[in-house]
């Protein structure tokens, strides 16, 4: 099944929901300047970057549905 433009575009949307979802959590935990906080930060970020790239190289709409249930659940 190719993946649409729009496939991606909700991949990404949702990514950006996590990536921020991690980072807040990350800053919940630890205290501004802590050395956790910093590491757990990079994760957050290298977690993003691994995921975008399966979006960009075209399994998005794998990314896509899953973030479609993950988003049917919340609500």
């Amino acid at each position: 099944m190719a993946v649409t433009k729009k496939d991606k575009v909700i991949a990404l949307k949702a990514l950006e929901k996590d990536l921020k979802a991690n980072q807040k959590a990350c800053k919940a935990a630890w205290p501004e300047g802590s050395p956790l906080l910093s590491l757990c930060m990079q994760k957050a970020a290298s977690v993003f970057e691994s995921q975008l790239e399966k979006v960009l190289c075209s399994q998005g709409g794998k990314v896509a549905r899953e973030a479609e249930k993950k988003v049917e659940h919340e609500t």
